[in-house]
């Protein structure tokens, strides 16, 4: 689980965009942003688990905020404002405890917690339930069973030999707001507490509850983001995953189908039937860092280790397990004639189902062949129509003009004696033959005026749709030059920061956070260099691992300068870090806590020392346990008795 999603290829540059567009908090319109389906199973509301919602709620459900904007019936929300300080002025939300009931390890009923205002660090042995506390969270917040190293929900319930049969599991964390006051005091703001749930069952249905009260995921993520907890980029939540991916931003790790040579090509299927995806590492770190990414995989060593997608690890040892890997394998097959028979008589039934299904193929292609020509043929008609009707539309307004009858000449006796009656009533005859061998189309006119109605409605409709493409167009490119703007303003200023973070915890390095094209971010990508104390210019791909470590912290603290939030909880971010570093990295976070909420899982003392509040876990009987102390407390106990001592 990521904020941002690093992607290959590393040197000499890599990718953070459109990731990093969004670690600077630029959203994307929302009525553009893809839409996660609520299924239901039970009855109960199911979350769009796995992956940090894009999208809380309908379009009609969401309120529009002021100084967004609507495009084409697409709501585009402002532009958030960046926080750029460590600084909280205000109430703010903390978590005052978690409580898990039977979930993964943690049998029965079990508080983690109280935590403190500002720094409390979970300790505790490998393999005693620490990680757990960060998947309980991932649960509440909404992500599905492979993001929190599960097959399948059913899993999380916890199952122990003293604890068979338990058909649901819960997790609550507890929120509430405070007003900081001098020392490690506070207050309650009335009325601010509130819990969010989830629960699951054996049958792999979940719902979410407020305060007891059943709700979609959609309103745990609205109440959580009005709290500043924003769920979508995930400010708050730092994994050493998190950390890693940015050490081996990536790193050209193959596949292990494709290291394979087979003598006999056609068992290649097979091969790739059993092994995927899996890919090839290096030794257990690198295949961490790819495994528990923001894609799972399949992830094999060199020493034998394996990674599944599901989290689970096997192998390990003193003793390398190659096996076969890097060694020339072939491959022989076994014939069975029976086998053989009865498969090739299966394939003279399939390939006589498949001639048939061809067959029926052509019938259906023959008929849309005929109905394309018939498509065609009325599309020319229809063509030849609309033709006829702007002819005939132009002969009538060009009609020529055609002087009034003048009136009837009157004949005298002697010019009438001139006439041969007979002549004329031939005459007569004929004209009237000639009138109706004409055979006018006296509905003519009304057909005319018929499709001149028409024609102008649509020739409006055609204007009132290339007004409405000119506005959509003009506000797209408003809505690519503000998304420029902002993007590299915010950019400018982690940039800025990354600088002064790098120099604070190196004690005088130097980090450059450059654009690749300038012209153009969102395509190139950003270019990562750093300057250790006392060593030369160097791309973050050939750190090592500790200067790796702090190079990815600068960034992420960078990050959250621009928009921190109220509170952060970090995995295990010092696992890489020697004595020295531990304690600058340690001793800022320190400092920022002041103001805001640190829960920080952590195996070296130089780090948990620091914390106001420790939360010990350990196992006894397979089941994880907690309890928390003071050390404060125990320290002036401490000096109490010395004192004691002296005086004595």
């Amino acid at each position: 689980m990521t904020a941002c999603r690093l992607y290959t290829p590393l040197p000499p540059t890599f990718r953070l965009v459109p990731e990093l567009e969004l670690a600077l908090l630029l959203r994307p319109p929302k009525g553009l942003s893809k839409k996660f389906p609520k299924p239901k199973e039970n009855g109960n509301s199911m979350p769009p688990a796995g992956r940090a919602p894009q999208q809380l709620s309908d379009e009609s459900e969401e309120e529009e905020e002021e100084g967004g904007r609507r495009i084409a019936g697409v709501y585009i929300p402002p532009a958030p404002v960046p926080i750029c300080s460590t600084e909280c002025v205000g109430p703010r939300l903390i978590i005052s405890k978690i409580v898990n009931e039977n979930f993964k390890s943690y049998a029965g009923r079990q508080v983690l917690g109280h935590f403190h205002k500002n720094f409390t660090s979970i300790i505790g042995p490998n393999g005693s339930g620490k990680s757990n506390v960060i998947d309980s969270m991932l649960f509440v917040f909404g992500y599905r069973a492979n993001k929190i190293r599960s097959k399948k929900l059913s899993v999380l319930i916890h199952k122990s030999e003293n604890h068979q049969n338990i058909r649901s599991a819960t997790v609550a964390v507890h929120f509430v707001r405070i007003n900081d006051l001098p020392g490690d005091d506070y207050e309650i703001i009335p009325n601010s507490e509130f819990v969010i749930s989830r629960t699951v069952f054996n049958d792999n249905t979940s719902y979410y509850c407020v305060d007891g009260k059943r709700v979609q995921f959609r309103e745990v993520a609205q109440i959580l983001r009005t709290h500043g907890i924003d769920l979508i980029h995930n400010r708050f939540l730092i994994l050493q995953v998190w950390i890693e991916n940015l050490k081996y931003l990536p790193q050209n790790i193959p596949r292990l189908f494709d290291l394979i040579r087979l003598q006999d090509e056609r068992m290649k299927p097979a091969f790739y039937f059993a092994l995927r995806n899996t890919l090839v590492a290096n030794d257990l770190n690198q295949a961490r860092s790819v495994a528990y990414g923001a894609t799972r995989y399949r992830v094999v060593t060199l020493e034998g280790e394996i990674i599944e997608i599901e989290g689970t690890m096997s192998g390990g040892g003193r003793e390398k397990r190659t096996g076969r890997m890097g060694r020339s394998a072939t491959v022989t097959t076994d014939e069975n004639p029976a086998e053989i028979a009865a498969m090739e008589s299966r394939l003279e039934e399939l390939g006589g189902r498949l001639a048939q299904t061809r067959d029926r193929i052509r019938n259906r292609e023959d008929t849309v062949s005929t109905l394309t020509r018939d498509t065609q043929k009325w599309k020319v008609e229809l063509s030849s129509a609309s033709n006829l009707i702007k002819l005939s539309k132009f002969k009538l307004h060009n009609l020529p003009f055609r002087p009034p009858p003048s009136e009837l000449k009157t004949y005298t006796l002697e010019e009438l004696s001139q006439f041969n009656e007979n002549e004329l009533e031939i005459a007569s005859i004929n004209c009237h033959d000639i009138l109706k061998k004409m055979k006018p189309n006296l509905s003519a006119i009304n057909d005319f005026n018929e499709k001149d109605a028409i024609y102008k409605t649509k020739c409006e409709e055609l204007d009132d749709v290339t007004n409405r493409r000119n506005e959509v167009r003009q506000g797209f490119e408003e809505v690519r030059k503000a998304r420029l703007s902002e993007f590299m303003e915010g950019f400018h200023i982690i940039s800025y920061k990354l600088k002064e973070m790098y120099q604070t915890i190196t004690l005088g390095g130097d980090a450059e956070f450059e654009l690749v094209d300038s012209l153009d971010p969102f395509v190139e990508g950003v270019s990562f260099s750093v300057r250790p104390p006392r060593k030369s210019w160097k791309n973050i791909s050939n750190l090592s691992g500790g200067e790796k470590t702090l190079s990815s912290l600068a960034l992420v603290f960078a990050l959250h300068y621009y928009k921190p939030s109220p509170l952060y909880v970090m995995d295990e971010i010092d696992a890489a870090l020697d004595f020295k570093n531990v304690s600058i990295v340690g001793n800022y976070i320190k400092e920022r806590t002041k103001n805001a909420q640190f829960i920080v899982i952590s195996l070296r003392s130089n780090m948990f020392e620091l914390a106001n509040h420790l939360v010990g876990i350990y196992k006894t009987n397979n089941c994880t346990k907690s309890c928390s102390i003071i050390p404060e407390k125990y320290a002036r106990m401490a000096e109490a008795q010395i004192e004691r001592g002296r005086s004595v």
